[in-house]
């Protein structure tokens, strides 16, 4: 059982019941409760990750940089998610439904559209997986660590991605050249965390509102 659960983890971005789940939680989570619930499905995702490139590199850094690589678009969408909270005064300014208008029930539908469209954005990075799996290989447990001493094919290709992992260093993906993709998420990243920073100079918002703001949506308990 304990070596079924480290197989599944090991390869668990070649799962379908871990994408369909890790979309409906992401989704749900982040219209129903808070961004607070749907970081910790990120930070779940995050050990997943951990665990995964502990097998393939030994040095923790090293380890650190790649599961943060991996989680590049969703941290980006996490800062998006606050972001938005941040300046959500000002959107419904724009659309013409002014601040205090969130207090009514236009207001409150207002919210739940944010909500949707946070949600909606949220599951991006898993939907690009999605696509991904249907042209990937099967997603067989190939952890090669059975303890036998035949060179088999799933020890071949453990070796071969150990040595894969290996490239750049510490700084791992980090360097090198970067997919127009890769491009994409850390500039919307850098972007929504530069919002976040900026909002005092461009909104009503003071540094202690904003503060306020974020830590109110990252409430555990938001009843």
């Amino acid at each position: 059982m304990k070596k079924k659960i480290h197989g599944y983890i090991l390869d668990h971005d070649n799962r379908w019941s871990f994408i369909i789940s890790y979309i409906t939680l992401a989704v749900v989570l982040a219209i129903v409760i808070n961004l607070f619930y749907l970081t910790l499905v990120v930070a779940i995702h995050g050990f997943f990750e951990w665990v995964k490139h502990r097998r393939l590199v030994d040095d923790r850094i090293g380890v650190a940089m790649r599961v943060l690589w991996e989680l590049k678009l969703d941290v980006g969408l996490v800062l998006f998610g606050l972001a938005l909270e941040v300046y959500i005064e000002m959107v419904l300014g724009i659309v013409g439904l002014g601040a205090a208008a969130r207090a009514g029930a236009t207001g409150g539908r207002f919210v739940v559209l944010q909500n949707v469209l946070r949600g909606t954005l949220l599951s991006v990075d898993d939907a690009a997986q999605v696509v991904r799996m249907v042209g990937a290989r099967d997603g067989d447990d190939a952890d090669g660590t059975d303890g036998s001493t035949e060179d088999t094919p799933e020890k071949v290709a453990l070796r071969l991605e150990r040595e894969e992992a290996q490239k750049g260093g510490r700084l791992g993906p980090w360097v090198g050249e970067y997919a127009l993709g890769d491009k994409i998420s850390l500039g919307f990243g850098a972007l929504c965390l530069a919002l976040i920073l900026i909002a005092p100079a461009i909104t009503t918002h003071d540094f202690a509102s904003v503060w306020a703001a974020i830590v109110d949506e990252m409430h555990p308990w938001p009843w």
